[in-house]
């Protein structure tokens, strides 16, 4: 595979939705590397453009180039990308490209773009731009984004990686270190199934000075292996939740005596041996009953079950022993605790009963709910696998650097990725089951024993062995959703947080793998009857009737395998389809000045009705039928172009197409194929670039006695540059959607 040719100093900005790389080429010119943004795999498709202008002309001696992307809070323009080299003269210059202006300009500052600032030898470019773009806010606050190359640290291709820095100024122009105003991008090249692609980290820099002072953040771990000591590190987190956090401690008042119908009793007379008990027939306390839930990966060859042939022997009690390792190591979590009962599927489910599965499986929400936290397996394979590990001090410490960039002085700094918080809690895969993810949100409280440290995450807080004061800059839904409990309940309609919150759920737990594919709604069903209460909306097969229409805007990641022959939910749920989707921003925010901020949205399109039929009185159990009859403008349009899937149509007055996916591989178009547009909701945004009209893209089954008018959908079209969906053609109508 050829390897492509790029210099040593290149340095990289994101602006807006595209990422820039700029450096100077064997002309001495200004070249640059453009992307329109992540191509699904998280990856970065560039292409070369060469600045083409004769006063743009870099000294020989330059051996950096910077740039920025500029921004002015509240003032409504678009947004800058401003490039600096040195001149002949030994002076900075500057070339600027904003979105409203056709191509790149010389310089916006000073005579012919010379912009007066002389670059001391051995200064740093980046840095001098930075300290000049900070001190002429005039009341402004300025969100300055500075790069710097990577020279010297290359691949194993002999190309650079490039760090990315952010910085914020305050009205003075004044430097400022937060922890969401400082960070480093990392870019680099890898091997992608298309050839050579640009991969990034994100990185935050935190001044070693604010952490030092605080004793105990970066603790040494003994990495002996002692259960009393690991299992004990996280009791202080659990009481001092249950003791400070007043939203982890929400519970709705009708089920503060509610107890599951199974548990493990793990205080047993015999030291021993452990017993399973029934809530209804055994004696129990007859207060509010504390006990841990257990989630886990389960072994493919399971050591002991329950089931309705050993029930009454699992009630007179068994060796611990004789339980699989994982089991018992969480009954010693559980003593050291002062915590009498636990909560497992295998033995507090009978596994041979499917009538016992459809009682215990609506009330698993409450199950977690209501526990006093959940023991979160996340280092262990299946439950063969020990729930305590070798840790390695230097794997998961943050590492500590000197860097000249911020202030121009070197200072230390703690450098950690942002993804450090949730790559601990996801690593060996627990948190990306259908059914943990749900577990992971009713929980109240969360203590994950990883293969490395300890974790704690509840709703108040998250915290682990190298930050136990709690990770600087990481918010989860789990922290933003409040108190989802009735008493907060709205009539019928779900409000602006709640939806925005079922948004991200849906967008993460649709990555997840579910062993059956027939439970993607099942496994969701605890969340979507807590949201039911919580807002009084009605559900509809993974939608809310109230926020029907803007829900319709989803669109797979990357178009997988044809959904399953067996229904599982209606064409215009994302359960009817495999893989991750993606729902559309719901938030509407006109209170900022940002670009990718949507200000204002239109809903194109009607709910008449929408009915599904389950198999039992219970929404949320599986779905036999859905049927949504809309009011919404039908455009007929053909598939004009397939080229490497991007896809035109033409419609009676225009052609469309400005981003086209099919919801599965089954669905791709063809050339010639006609099919319907259905415009659904227009977006307006804080950079009109952005605005854009979604569209469902639909095909029409015929008319019948029950379905007058059906349609089914295929895919999500974007239309730019529209705001009158009149102006695509069409009429409207009625429909079935099916």
């Amino acid at each position: 595979m050829p390897v492509p040719t790029l210099p040593k100093d290149i340095v990289a900005v994101d602006s807006g939705d595209r990422t820039y790389m700029f450096y100077v080429n064997t002309k001495r010119k200004l070249s640059y590397l453009i992307s329109p943004g992540p191509d699904g795999t998280g990856d970065y498709s560039f292409k070369r453009i060469d600045i083409d202008s004769d006063d743009v002309e870099v000294s020989e001696k330059t051996q950096q180039v910077a740039a920025i992307a500029w921004e002015a809070d509240g003032v409504k323009q678009a947004s800058q990308i401003r490039v600096y080299y040195v001149n002949e003269g030994g002076r900075l210059n500057e070339v600027c490209h904003s979105s409203n202006v056709d191509g790149w300009y010389q310089g916006s500052l000073g005579k012919k773009g010379t912009t007066q600032y002389p670059i001391v030898e051995g200064s740093s470019i980046s840095a001098t731009v930075a300290r000049r773009n900070g001190d002429g806010g005039q009341g402004a606050t300025y969100s300055l984004r500075v790069f710097a190359s990577g020279a010297g640290q290359e691949n194993d291709y002999g190309v650079p990686s490039i760090s990315v820095f952010t910085f914020g100024y305050n009205a003075k122009g004044q430097a400022t270190g937060e922890v969401d105003t400082f960070g480093v991008m990392r870019y680099g090249l890898r091997d992608g199934r298309n050839g050579l692609r640009v991969c990034t980290t994100e990185f935050q820099f935190i001044p070693a000075d604010a952490i030092d002072n605080h004793p105990g953040v970066f603790p040494v771990l003994d990495l002996a292996i002692d259960k009393h000591q690991v299992s004990t590190r996280g009791l202080p987190w659990l009481q001092h939740c249950q003791h400070s956090h007043s939203q982890c401690n929400s519970h709705n008042p009708s089920m503060q005596l509610w107890r599951p119908t199974r548990l493990l009793d793990v205080h047993t007379e015999e030291y021993l041996n452990w017993r399973l008990c029934v809530t209804s027939k055994d004696t129990i306390p007859s207060s509010p009953i504390s006990y841990l839930t257990l989630s886990y990966r389960w072994s493919p060859t399971p050591q002991i079950r329950l089931l309705s042939s050993n029930l009454e022997k699992l009630r007179q009690g068994l060796p611990i022993a004789d339980l699989p390792v994982l089991f018992q190591d969480v009954i010693y979590v559980a003593r050291q605790f002062s915590i009498r009962y636990i909560w497992i599927d295998a033995l507090c489910i009978i596994q041979d009963s499917k009538d016992d599965w459809e009682r215990e499986s609506p009330m698993m929400r409450h199950v977690y709910s209501n526990s006093v936290c959940t023991i979160a397996a996340s280092g262990s394979g299946s439950s063969d696998d020990s729930l305590f590990h070798d840790r390695d001090l230097d794997f998961i410490k943050a590492g500590k650097v000197k860097s000249s960039l911020f202030t121009g002085q070197p200072e230390p700094y703690y450098i950690w990725d942002r993804s450090y918080f949730e790559r601990q809690i996801l690593e060996g895969g627990l948190r990306t089951r259908g059914w943990v993810f749900q577990e992971w949100f009713l929980s109240p409280r969360i203590l994950y024993f990883g293969r490395h440290q300890l974790i704690w995450e509840c709703r108040t807080l998250h915290r682990c062995e190298v930050f136990p004061g709690g990770v600087p800059g990481y918010q989860s839904p789990k922290q933003m959703s409040m108190e989802m409990v009735p008493s907060t309940r709205t009539e019928n309609q779900m409000p602006d947080d709640k939806a925005g919150l079922w948004v991200d759920l849906i967008n993460q737990y649709t990555k997840c793998n579910l062993t059956f594919p027939s439970d993607r709604l099942n496994a969701m069903a605890g969340i979507a009857k807590l949201f039911e209460e919580v807002t009084g909306d009605q559900y509809v097969a993974g939608l809310w009737k109230s926020r029907f229409i803007e829900l319709l805007d989803w669109a797979v990641v990357i178009c997988s395998a044809p959904p399953s022959r067996k229904y599982r939910a209606p064409s215009w749920s994302w359960a009817h389809v495999g893989g991750a989707v993606e729902v559309h921003n719901l938030t509407v925010d006109t209170s900022t000045s940002q670009q990718n901020t949507i200000k204002h949205k239109s809903l194109l399109a009607e709910l008449v009705s929408v009915e599904v039929v389950t198999q039992t009185q219970d929404k949320m159990s599986t779905v036999l039928s859905g049927i949504a009859v809309l009011k919404a403008r039908i455009v007929p349009i053909e598939c004009i172009r397939t080229r490497k899937r991007q896809y035109r149509f033409q419609g009676p007055r225009c052609q469309l197409g400005y981003a086209v996916q099919p919801d599965s591989l089954d669905r791709m178009f063809k050339k010639g194929q006609k099919v319907f547009c259905m415009p659904l909701i227009y977006y307006e945004y804080g950079n009109e670039f952005f605005n854009h009209m979604s569209c469902l893209v639909l095909d029409w089954r015929g008319d019948s006695p029950d379905w007058p008018n059906a349609y089914t959908r295929l895919g999500l079209l974007w239309v730019k540059r529209c705001s009158d969906p009149a102006s695509l053609g069409g009429k409207i109508q009625q429909i079935e959607l099916i």
